[in-house]
């Protein structure tokens, strides 16, 4: 039984036996432990058995094919929790981002496994796009001298919608001078040996806008 609920194999959904329940264990944070009598156990939160007869989840109980899948499906659905839960641990991902990944040829989740796994850490606050976006512009500036337009593209280019990008943007420019941004940006591009014209192009390219790149190349002609 193991092989039906195992990440890499095909969705539970079409399972085409019954499976007899051995025992149930209810561990912390609503998790279930399902022995099975004639094959390993697994585990399976309980918000996503919200449309199963919980009263069937007793010793001894044969469930028919029906309920048998779906038990099977809620188990999957753990594991894609699991998963996403394994690569938010190494760092801060978009909803965007970890579904591609789940739903990879590596993981082999199913689209109907994952939407319901990443909206149950959304709830819990484990997975936030605005938290993303927040991180990625603290690290991104560390390296890159950017502006606005470029880091919004950047932004929504990883999954972030349009709407939290910009709250994201306007909390990081409170912080910092995007002013300050760009006269670094045109130093380092003085230092290499730039000319003023091609400073102007490179500018605009990192994103800021032309009234700013006209104000900061000023500054470093006096």
């Amino acid at each position: 039984m193991d092989s039906v609920v195992h990440a890499e194999d095909s969705s539970s959904a079409n399972v085409n036996f019954s499976v007899c329940i051995d025992k149930i264990e209810g561990t912390s944070a609503g998790v279930l432990k399902v022995y099975l009598a004639d094959g390993p156990s697994f585990f399976v939160r309980d918000v996503y058995l919200d449309s199963f007869p919980l009263e069937q989840l007793d010793c001894g109980a044969v469930l028919d094919q029906e309920s048998s899948a779906e038990l099977l499906h809620a188990a999957r659905i753990y594991l894609a929790e699991r998963a996403a839960m394994d690569y938010l641990s190494r760092a801060e991902h978009t909803r965007f981002a970890l579904s591609v990944k789940l739903r990879s040829a590596k993981k082999g989740f199913s689209e109907d496994e994952v939407i319901p796994a990443l909206a149950y850490l959304e709830l819990r606050g484990l997975l936030d796009d605005g938290r993303f976006a927040s991180a990625w512009l603290r690290n991104r500036s560390i390296h890159q001298s950017e502006g606005r337009q470029k880091l919004l593209a950047g932004l929504v280019s990883r999954g972030v919608h349009m709407p939290e990008a910009r709250v994201a943007l306007d909390a990081f420019f409170g912080t910092i001078d995007e002013r300050d941004l760009c006269l670094k940006a045109a130093e380092k591009l003085k230092r290499i040996g730039k000319a003023p014209e091609k400073m102007l192009s490179a500018l605009v390219r990192k994103g800021f806008q032309a009234k700013l790149i006209s104000e900061c190349l000023k500054i470093l002609q006096k």
